[in-house]
């Protein structure tokens, strides 16, 4: 071999070296961002939305043909319809059914009516256990008679209550008799975030699913909480176990407004419905902070009562806040398809919110 022919090979050599170097400097740097954004979209968990949902929770089921308009343009197919409570009567000293609903328009047509029942935990606290079954036959029974007298149709019921672990053992056995006593209907019970973390500790409930109530997570009598209805920071602090949760979980989310009321520091009661409008253009009512009023005299706020000195917290879980809140919930619901709910049908509310707004509430959880 020549020097010439071998001082020419060197020389293509180094050349194909310089280029080969050249191009993984220019190229793996864009096929490693490639890949990796590849990953994290493969990762990403995408849920198929089943149903989209919203509670009736008032005690009169009256929706205008309007409301029923707007219920058909977002797709709702079901109404989670509280057919009444359950609190414990210290005068009977027993069990007794309040607050029940009162159907007075028609049913909207195509949606599905889910007769849910909220009960108090003191029920449980105060029942005794030989009486669990005679609960389960009066509550069975009344709703029931409801749903024939009212010619409403369904498939499932929904139990809500805020159970704790002394509790845990007679509302599992009451669930329990409710699924015998109706054998062909789906059973779905509210799971509150405690009860996913903890949930060695507080059980699971022998139901077919859970719905996932992601709201109502602050302190509400804590004078200095901002917002008792959803808070980031408190919902961040509960977000474990949801990969070892055994029941398959819906989730239900907030819109809605409400006014803490407190007296002398103290919370005691709810002023539902109040607006920071409704607020501000009552002459009797000083603002004292961005959300709180202070009542100079004793005035009258949007049918609600307000005694001189009493200060009033204004809460609000509109829609944005409502798509935040599923946006972060949605990684942690390990099953594929969902059904979302939000709380709650409330047509001088839902009118403040477009249709895409909404939307996007239920498409943050896809």
């Amino acid at each position: 071999m020549s020097l010439t022919t071998k001082n020419t090979k060197l020389k293509t050599t180094k050349k194909h070296k310089e280029n080969l170097v050249c191009f993984v400097k220019t190229f793996v740097p864009f096929v490693v961002i490639f890949s990796f954004i590849f990953i994290l979209f493969s990762c990403k968990k995408h849920h198929h939305i089943t149903h989209k949902n919203f509670y009736h929770w008032q005690s009169e089921f009256n929706i205008s043909d309007s409301g029923k308009q707007r219920l058909k343009e977002l797709n709702i197919t079901r109404l989670y319809t509280r057919f009444f409570d359950v609190v414990w009567d210290k005068e009977a000293n027993q069990p007794m059914p309040t607050s029940v609903v009162k159907f007075q328009s028609t049913m909207p047509y195509g949606i599905e009516i889910i007769p849910t029942i909220y009960i108090k935990n003191e029920v449980f606290l105060k029942l005794n256990d030989n009486a669990i079954t005679k609960l389960s036959q009066n509550i069975s029974h009344k709703i029931n008679a409801m749903a024939v007298e009212n010619k409403i149709p369904f498939t499932a019921l929904q139990f809500d209550c805020d159970w704790t672990e002394k509790t845990s053992a007679k509302y599992f056995q009451f669930l329990k008799n409710i699924t015998q006593l109706n054998p062909k209907k789906r059973l779905e019970a509210t799971i509150r975030l405690h009860q996913v973390k903890y949930f060695i500790k507080t059980g699971v409930p022998p139901v077919n699913r859970g719905a996932l109530m992601f709201y109502n997570m602050g302190e509400v009598s804590d004078f200095n909480t901002t917002n008792s209805i959803f808070d980031e920071k408190t919902a961040k602090e509960y977000l474990h176990n949801f990969d070892k949760y055994p029941l398959p979980l819906d989730v239900a989310l907030p819109l809605y407004h409400w006014g803490v009321v407190f007296h002398n520091g103290v919370a005691v009661r709810l002023a539902y419905g109040l607006t920071n409008t409704d607020c501000s253009q009552n002459i009797n009512l000083e603002k004292i902070a961005k959300n709180k009023y202070v009542a100079k005299c004793n005035t009258i706020v949007k049918n609600h009562r307000i005694l001189q000195g009493e200060i009033i917290r204004l809460e609000v879980a509109d829609a944005e806040l409502s798509a935040q809140a599923a946006a972060l919930i949605s990684p942690y619901i390990k099953n594929d398809s969902l059904s979302v709910t939000i709380y709650h049908w409330d047509e001088k509310n839902i009118i403040h919110y477009s249709t895409p707004q909404i939307e996007k509430i239920f498409n943050a959880l896809r």
